[in-house]
């Protein structure tokens, strides 16, 4: 279990700071303007050395797959509310089903806070 768990959350972090990174990349290039394609602002080097790690050693919608598959196969196997979790790295999970969300109507969906509170 411990194995599954690790490659869950490894993969779930690589994809995620691989896509932060390209994200991050982008808006500082953006940012820059004109001057974010040159040669000098080194973000062009950037971007092409981070593109790959969007798909090197597993292509990060294919982790992302493996990660769901694993917090699925979770679900089913809980127990009174408890996940099987060695780690630790899925205890958010515990209280998922007493949680609620607070929006009524469309108006307090658009509210930061009652989302935050969800």
């Amino acid at each position: 279990d411990e194995l599954l768990e690790m490659h869950a959350v490894m993969s779930a972090a690589k994809a995620v700071c691989s896509w932060t990174a390209a994200q991050a990349i982008q808006e500082c290039r953006e940012a820059c303007g004109g001057h974010g394609y040159l040669k000098c602002a080194g973000l062009g080097e950037l971007r092409n050395n981070n593109d790959s790690n969007c798909t090197y050693e597993g292509e990060n919608n294919v982790l992302q797959q493996q990660t769901s598959n694993w917090l699925l196969q979770l679900w089913r196997r809980r127990d009174n509310s408890r996940f099987p979790s060695p780690l630790g790295s899925v205890s958010f999970l515990y209280q998922t089903q007493s949680d609620k969300m607070a929006a009524r109507t469309e108006a307090e969906l658009c509210h930061p806070q009652v989302i935050l509170q969800a």
